[in-house]
């Protein structure tokens, strides 16, 4: 799958609440909510001026009093950005290393209709699989996750802003503690699958795996032929899981970023 549309489909499929064109790239913000929806994404098909980059996006994140943050894709053939030397200069200025991402892909065509299509098939029986509302779905995510309600609002006003058809499913227990929880967006037959987590307790028993299959179904009942997830380096078990599944890694990418000190200057 060409890079360009999956990193076009993928910034439509997680909206940032602020979205500005810049001259060297796509400046989003969404109140500190995730870095995909925080970050400078450079075109990929214009010649980077770094200078004028760091200016433009220093200046956007300065205002929003927000971490400046650059989205760096691995050099490919066929991209106009020069990556390798914007990579260099934004450590030179003292931009830090962090996210490193793998995208992997999965090409749709010989996806089995019946595959995982019965959601009993699962470890568990006392479960449910439901589809969520926006705001249901990202508290579920959170509970899930373990983390503090502090972004939720603004992560589901993310969630309810997609445009494009959209699966949010979470797995739920008999008393409705949500166990489970994933997302998928078709965007241009480009199914971006995302918000993938289990509870600690219930891990390994085959839900992650369902819900997988299941948004993978609906994509392909969508008209999707491709589909592709963003999953970190170091997320080991994650990886495993996405390549049992037959994903399989189309490219890399990670963040710089530099922050501001007590005084609102860069640091």
């Amino acid at each position: 799958m060409d890079i360009h549309a999956i990193e076009s489909a993928a910034q439509l499929a997680w909206p940032a609440l602020i979205e500005q064109s810049a001259t060297t790239g796509v400046l989003r913000f969404a109140a500190g909510v995730s870095r995909r929806a925080n970050s400078m994404n450079p075109y990929l098909d214009k010649a980077v001026d770094c200078r004028a980059l760091c200016q433009e996006t220093e200046g956007f994140f300065q205002s929003h009093q927000h971490p400046v943050i650059v989205k760096v894709l691995v050099a490919r053939s066929g991209m106009v950005c020069d990556f390798l030397a914007l990579d260099a200069h934004l450590d030179t200025a003292g931009y830090g290393k962090e996210g490193d991402t793998i995208v992997m892909g999965l090409p749709l065509q010989t996806l089995e209709n019946s595959a995982g299509a019965d959601p009993r098939r699962a470890a568990h029986r006392n479960w449910c699989l439901t589809s969520e509302t926006a705001n249901d779905w990202s508290l579920a995510w959170h509970e899930v996750r373990g983390l503090p309600e502090t972004h939720q609002l603004v992560h589901s006003q993310i969630v309810a802003r997609i445009a494009a058809p959209r699966q949010l499913l979470c797995v739920r227990d008999a008393n409705g503690k949500a166990l489970a929880t994933g997302f998928a967006v078709n965007q241009y037959g480009c199914l971006g699958i995302f918000g993938m987590a289990t509870r600690l307790a219930h891990r390994r028993i085959g839900l992650s795996q369902l819900l997988i299959q299941q948004l993978l179904l609906w994509g392909k009942a969508q008209g999707a032929g491709f589909a592709y997830l963003q999953v970190e380096t170091t997320n080991a078990a994650a990886r495993a899981l996405y390549e049992k599944s037959g994903f399989r890694n189309e490219y890399s990418y990670w963040y710089r970023v530099k922050n501001f000190n007590t005084q609102g200057e860069l640091s």
